[in-house]
């Protein structure tokens, strides 16, 4: 157990650093980190990825990041966001059974408590995309002046000839 920890958690690092050397102004990574976030928090039943591609048309942002912001919404943490959405409209989480079964099946099932439901998982997604956005425009801002400060030290530190 401990070793497929370490695993995922390297796994989770190196993608964020590959976040965070991303070629796009901060402000793109982060735009596109949180529609990623909201994506990936409010269900869009599969159709998630188009929709990212779809927004990029309209506006600037990084795909890249944007697809990495949708693992947010991956079966660990969905307990979570959906008792959160839950809690901001009052429903019972245990409403919220999706039948495996065909769409109309689905959408009759969910019927009053579906669209309870994604109102509350609308704010919810609303909220923690803006959320995101801005921890993520200070995180990679931040990298990005470390990483020039220590490249400037270092040719500071090249052109340094030793005086005898």
């Amino acid at each position: 157990m401990g070793t497929l920890f370490r695993r995922f958690r390297t796994k989770v690092i190196d993608l964020f650093r590959k976040l965070l050397s991303l070629r796009a102004t901060p402000h793109q990574i982060a735009v596109g980190f949180a529609i990623g976030v909201f994506i990936g928090i409010f269900p869009t039943f599969g159709l998630g990825g188009l929709a990212i591609f779809a927004l990029a048309t309209v506006w600037k942002f990084n795909v890249a990041a944007a697809l990495l912001g949708t693992l947010i919404g991956n079966p660990i943490l969905a307990p979570f966001w959906i008792g959160l959405s839950c809690l901001v409209t009052g429903i019972s989480p245990s409403q919220i059974k999706v039948p495996h079964d065909t769409l109309r099946n689905i959408l009759a099932h969910y019927g009053e408590i579906g669209g309870k439901y994604l109102l509350g998982n609308g704010i919810v997604s609303l909220i923690a995309a803006i959320i995101s956005y801005f921890i993520l425009l200070r995180v990679v801002a931040w990298y990005r002046q470390r990483k020039n400060l220590k490249e400037h030290q270092k040719i500071d530190e090249s052109i340094d000839v030793p005086h005898d």
